[in-house]
Formats: structure tokens, sequence, C-alpha cells
């Protein structure tokens, strides 16, 4: 009778683990889709990011304040000092750079192909919105939002527990990496 009783105890701890391990998973699926569903509403955010594009012959690494808004997108330039102050700024399909220190301004109209741009995360996140091969998953605690699209394959790295991105990363349709962009810091509008 003992034996009987032990073991259906067994029996019946094993199927409550296994509903809780079944059911801490299906958290962690939604846990995902809702981190994807909040960050597919970003409309504007304020970030300190680090860009770095690597070309076939070298490698630049830029500092830039990003400012995005419902209005434009804005990058002024912190480093390398050369550049520093110079602003980038995007406003539907003009785009327009200025250089306080000289005073000097050009801007660029209907220039579409210019205005696509690919360091911000708003550009990011309206493709992925749109792009029909796309994929999203948790890693290391990670969550992971990944397109192919334009021969190119991007990927953005959230920290699940903070909320903001950490990293994207640009590759072209050789896996080769092209631009690599870490957020130092970052400021949602929602």
């Amino acid at each position: 009778m003992k034996k009987t009783i032990i073991l259906l105890s067994v029996i019946v701890s094993c199927f409550i683990m296994l509903f809780s391990y079944k059911k801490m998973n299906n958290g962690n699926n939604k846990n995902t889709m809702d981190i994807e569903k909040i960050f597919l509403n970003i409309k504007s955010y304020n970030a300190n990011v680090e860009i770095k594009v690597i070309s076939n012959k070298n490698e630049n690494t830029y500092v830039f304040n990003q400012e995005v808004t419902q209005e434009c997108e804005k990058q002024t330039a912190v480093e390398p000092e050369e550049i520093k102050g110079i602003e980038i700024i995007y406003k539907g399909n003009n785009l327009e750079i200025k250089n306080n220190k000289l005073k000097l301004s050009k801007v660029y109209q209907e220039y579409e192909a210019i205005t696509k741009n690919y360091f911000f995360l708003t550009d990011f996140l309206k493709e992925y919105k749109n792009a029909s091969n796309k994929e999203i998953y948790e890693k290391d605690n990670k969550i992971i939002m990944k397109m192919n699209a334009n021969n190119k394959t991007q990927e953005l790295t959230i920290d699940k527990k903070q909320l903001k991105p950490e990293k994207m990363e640009i590759k072209n349709n050789n896996n080769k990496m092209i631009v690599y962009i870490l957020y130092r810091e970052i400021e949602f509008n929602f």
C-alpha cells in the first residue's frame, strides 16, 4: 500500500512539474509577442548611438544623438570631432544637412533614395512590420527581431528585462556585417 501511495505521489508530482513547465514556456512566448507589439508601436524616441560602418576597405565609427518624432528624424554628430555638430534631418522626402559651425545648410528635395535610412530604429520597425520574411525569438534573455529584405539581413537585439534595444546588426546577402549600431542610451516617447 505504501509503495502505491509513493508511486502515485511521484506520478502526480511529475504531471504537476510538466504542466508548470509547459505553462512557463507558453508565458515566455506570449512575452516575446508582447514585446514585439510594444516595439512596433514606438513612434518617437531620443537615443545616443554608436554606428560602425564597415566597407571592403575600411571601418568608420560615428556617435550620433538621434531624435525621432512623427514629424522628422534628426541625427546630430557627436564623434568624430571633425563632424561634431553636423545635423542630418529627414522630413518627408526631404533631406537637410546642416553645419552650424560653418553656417551652411543644404536641402535635397524629393530625393527618396537618400532619405531611406537604415540607422533609425523606427525605420527598421516600419520595414519589419511589413516584411514577409521575418522572425522573432528569445535567446539568452534577449529578444531578437530579425528580417531579410532588400538583399540584407537586419537583426535587432532587445534586453528583455529593461525593454530597451541593445544593438542592431545589418548584414549583406553574403552574411558580412556592413553596419553595427550600439544603443548607448535610449528613451522612448509613447
